[in-house]
């Protein structure tokens, strides 16, 4: 990997984070080694995602920002497994950094609505990325047009799970994500 800027080397940080939690989780109820690394983790994929999400930070709702890293970061696949679940985690975590909350609802307290709404994202996230194979080797007009329709559908998920909160114009940006990770570290 290249010299990495403080700041791509704090959204590599974080996400490989978010990931190794969801991981150890996954294999504390299911068994060490259970979850199958099926491809290289590749970190250095991860940094041309920054200057997308603060462009849209700077010029966009927060909507626009949540659903750069999202969309994104699905379509990155930096991960070898998880990357689903661990973006639509970096996002929730962003969100809150940014006085937002997804889903609207307490996903505690609505757990088998907040599974069963990712779980509808995922499905449609995966339909639409598993297009990617079937055009890469042929036809990159086709690839910059599943990429827009993962991205279209991404905000639709994400503006129907913020709700009203999907027209928040002032965001405190992905630096604001220090602050959640100091907090975290402190307390864990």
């Amino acid at each position: 990997m290249t010299e990495a800027s403080s700041e791509d080397q704090l959204l590599v940080d974080w996400c490989r984070s978010i990931w190794r939690a969801i991981k150890d989780e996954y294999e504390t109820v299911r068994g060490p080694g259970s979850l199958k690394v099926y491809k290289q983790y590749n970190p250095e994929w991860l940094p041309p995602l920054l200057p997308k999400i603060v462009a849209k930070e700077s010029g966009g709702t927060l909507l626009d920002a949540a659903t750069e890293l999202l969309s994104g970061g699905v379509m990155t696949h930096p991960f070898g497994n998880a990357n689903h679940r661990s973006f639509i985690n970096a996002t929730c975590v962003y969100l809150e950094a940014n006085g937002a909350r997804l889903p609207e609802f307490d996903p505690r307290d609505e757990k088998a609505r907040w599974v069963a709404e990712c779980n509808s994202y995922i499905s449609r996230s995966k339909a639409i990325r598993a297009k990617l194979f079937d055009y890469l080797e042929w036809d990159s007009s086709r690839v910059v047009r599943v990429a827009a329709t993962h991205r279209r559908a991404t905000s639709e998920w994400l503006g129907v799970q913020l709700s009203a909160q999907s027209s928040i114009s002032s965001v405190a940006g992905i630096r604001s994500i220090r602050t959640l990770i100091a907090a975290s570290d402190s307390a864990g």
